[in-house]
C-alpha cells in the first residue's frame, strides 16, 4: 500500500500555502482541512492523533509541538532550532529535513514500529515535564537569585 492509503491527514490552522494545499489536495478521501481551530478546540484533534508533524522553516517556541508533546504524541519535526532544541536534539522526536521523502520515511519508520511509537511517547511526556510551572518558576528564581548576589571579587 501506499502512505496515502494508510494515513488520515489532518490539516489545521491557516497559512500561506494552505489555499495551494486546499486546491491540491482537498478531493482526496483521507485529507482534511479544518482551517482556523480554536484552542479549546484542538484538544479533539490530539487526542485522535497518532503522530503530529510540523515541518515548519522557521519557528520562535513551538506551542503546539509542546502541546503534542503533553498528548504523549511521537513527533516529526523539522531539524531547525527551535524543534532542535524543543526535542532535546532529537531525544524526544524524530527530526527530519523539510523534505517530502524525509517526512514520508519518518511516517512509515513510526507506522512500522510500535516500539518506536511507544518509546518517544514516553520520552515526549517525560520531555514536557521540563517546561512545568514548578520547574520555570525554579529556573527564573534562580535567575534572579544569581542577578541580585553582590560581586564578591
Amino acid at each position: 500500500k501506499d502512505l496515502v492509503d494508510l494515513v488520515d491527514l489532518h490539516i489545521l490552522g491557516t497559512g500561506e500555502e494552505y489555499s495551494e494545499l486546499f486546491a491540491k489536495y482537498s478531493n482526496y478521501k483521507n485529507v482534511y482541512f479544518h482551517g482556523y481551530v480554536q484552542n479549546e478546540e484542538t484538544r479533539y484533534y490530539y487526542e485522535i492523533a497518532d503522530i503530529y508533524i510540523q515541518v515548519s522553516n522557521m519557528e520562535a517556541f513551538p506551542l503546539a509541538v509542546l502541546d503534542a508533546l503533553c498528548y504523549g504524541l511521537p513527533v516529526i519535526l523539522s531539524r531547525i532550532p527551535a524543534h532542535i532544541d524543543i526535542s532535546k536534539n532529537g531525544e524526544c522526536a524524530l527530526l527530519v529535513d523539510p523534505k517530502i521523502e524525509d517526512i514520508k520515511n519518518a511516517i512509515l519508520m513510526l507506522i512500522n514500529d510500535k516500539s518506536l511509537r511507544e518509546t518517544l511517547s514516553m520520552k515526549a511526556l517525560l520531555r514536557v515535564q521540563d517546561f512545568s510551572h514548578e520547574k520555570s518558576k525554579k529556573k527564573y528564581l534562580e535567575l534572579f537569585e544569581d542577578l541580585i548576589k553582590p560581586d564578591i571579587g
